[in-house]
């Protein structure tokens, strides 16, 4: 489920910068929010495994890039780092034990 979260989020383009060339994608987003949601160990194989369909040559990148020549230009070390990047959110939040804690606080009902 979190692929295809990934893969939507990459129908939305990319905003370029003119003094950077990689552009600032919402599948950024979705790559952290894996790590958050499904842990360190079920993160990271989602990415992989969206990483994977992406080198196999599917159009899954945000602006419908994929394939082997995506990992070797200016965007390349990025998609890298997406490996590690559910690892670290999610072992970080399992090391402070940082949970989803609500403002208004627990409902009780009498």
């Amino acid at each position: 489920m979190m692929v295809a979260i990934l893969i939507i989020l990459g129908f939305f383009p990319g905003i370029s910068l003119g003094f950077i060339p990689v552009p600032i994608v919402l599948q950024n987003m979705g790559v952290m929010m894996s790590g958050e949601l499904l842990g360190p160990r079920y993160g990271t194989i989602s990415v992989c495994l969206f990483l994977l369909l992406a080198f196999i040559g599917m159009p899954i990148l945000s602006g419908g890039n994929g394939g082997m020549a995506v990992f070797i230009g200016p965007t390349g070390g990025y998609l890298i780092a997406w490996l590690f990047t559910p690892l670290l959110i999610g072992l970080l939040i399992n090391r402070f034990q940082i949970y989803n804690k609500s403002w208004i606080g627990p409902l009780s009902i009498k």
